[in-house]
């Protein structure tokens, strides 16, 4: 089930993106086909998942770089190995904990990122549980490409 949100556009997300990295991202919608890497897991005040931020080895090695500016290189690196380097995954974990702000219900309930996994570990819910699902393609200045999925319970 693909549930588009207004509250939620290609725009809103790379504006948004581009703020927190400093750098220019051109975000456009995509289909919801997004190779998980890295998963966020927001909780409610009551500790129910409320919502999830998928991200593609590309994307997680993207935004991870672009954060502190490392070297593009790093992130060829990840994207050859399918691998997320350590220190890109704790740049995209501070990426995820500030990104709650993209998911419509962080303005009517109190969300938190509960954790971060990258090894495959979190089941995604069932398509009937999920109000939002929409996915974008981001192109990182000077980074590149990658998809991230936003799904709201």
């Amino acid at each position: 089930m693909t549930t588009a949100s207004s509250n939620v556009t290609a725009e809103d997300v790379g504006s948004f993106l581009s703020n927190l990295l400093g750098l220019k991202i051109q975000s456009n919608d995509c289909d919801n086909d997004v190779e998980p890497a890295a998963v966020a897991v927001y909780v409610d005040d009551e500790g129910n998942p409320a919502g999830y931020i998928v991200t593609d080895v590309a994307c997680s090695a993207t935004l991870g770089a672009a954060l502190t500016q490392i070297p593009p290189g790093i992130v060829k690196e990840s994207i050859q190995t399918k691998q997320i380097a350590e220190n890109l995954r704790e740049n995209i974990g501070e990426v995820f904990n500030i990104a709650v702000n993209l998911l419509p219900s962080h303005e009517s309930s109190h969300l938190v990122l509960q954790k971060a996994d990258y090894e495959g570990g979190i089941e995604l819910p069932a398509p009937d549980k999920i109000s939002l699902d929409h996915s974008f393609e981001l192109d990182v200045q000077r980074y590149g490409k990658g998809k991230i999925r936003l799904i709201q319970c």
